[in-house]
């Protein structure tokens, strides 16, 4: 089960990772990118355990992989809210022009 779901967050995460260059606020898109790395390598690394523990071990998991699925699963969606956040606002960096005056 955990192997199942993980593999699902690495495919996601990869494809928002891949995508995150559409962020136009650029230190939305920095933030973004760097959470992207690191839940997907937390995603990775659970994925590769998991696998490990049912092939060669013969159980789905134990207490600690199940632990460490809930803080990727966290991560992961910590980034889909982060990501959809930086898509539906739209952030824009107006600059003052120096040359319109007030009434």
């Amino acid at each position: 089960m955990i192997s199942e779901v993980t593999g699902l967050f690495v495919g996601l995460e990869g494809v928002l990772i891949a995508l995150a260059p559409q962020i136009r606020f650029k230190p939305f898109r920095n933030a973004v990118a760097a959470l992207g790395i690191f839940a997907i390598l937390s995603s990775i690394g659970v994925f590769a355990e998991a696998i490990y523990q049912r092939i060669q071990l013969g159980y789905s998991s134990w207490a600690g992989t199940a632990f460490q699925f809930q803080l990727s699963a966290t991560l992961f969606f910590v980034f889909v809210e982060m990501y959809a956040l930086a898509i539906i606002i739209p952030f824009s960096q107006k600059r003052a022009d120096p040359t319109e005056t007030e009434p």
